[in-house]
């Protein structure tokens, strides 16, 4: 788990806290996920979570830690986790109230096809982003192109 993971999920935290006292069904999706700390989290929080990634590795590993933990009653038992392996961008993000990125802006081409996609997401879908960088090569690129 890389520390910007533990970030995202404290910036996670204060989201829900600043939605309180609302009970109204939320979802959060982790682009980028890896093995989805700040995905797992949102689940403990009662967000229907959908986690993407590149490599099945990770999602694996998170659907096992998910199942384990739902199972051991460290998350409620109505919570929910999707995976996807594949591009965010071949997924519609419509419905997500919040979406994470932790420490994914690996590239100047990663950064502004995460730009253009969650700038359009935040700016249609009215949705919060929580991001955490590490001034990554594609920083830059990713504030150039976020609309």
């Amino acid at each position: 788990v890389w520390p910007a993971s533990f970030t995202a999920a404290e910036l996670l935290h204060q989201f829900v806290l600043q939605r309180q006292p609302t009970t109204q069904p939320w979802r959060c999706i982790e682009i980028g996920s890896g093995a989805g700390f700040p995905s797992l989290v949102a689940a403990r929080l009662g967000a229907t979570v959908l986690a993407v990634d590149l490599e099945p590795l990770p999602l694996e590993l998170l659907e096992a830690s998910f199942s384990a933990q739902r199972q051991s009653g460290c998350l409620p038992a109505a919570a929910v986790l999707e995976t996807h392996c594949g591009r965010a961008e071949e997924l519609s993000l419509e419905g997500a109230d919040v979406i994470i990125v932790s420490d994914l802006l690996y590239s100047v081409e990663l950064g502004q096809l995460m730009g253009r996609l969650l700038g359009c997401a935040v700016r249609d879908e009215k949705c919060e982003l929580l991001l955490t960088d590490g001034n990554r090569s594609g920083s830059a690129a990713f504030l150039e192109t976020f609309e």
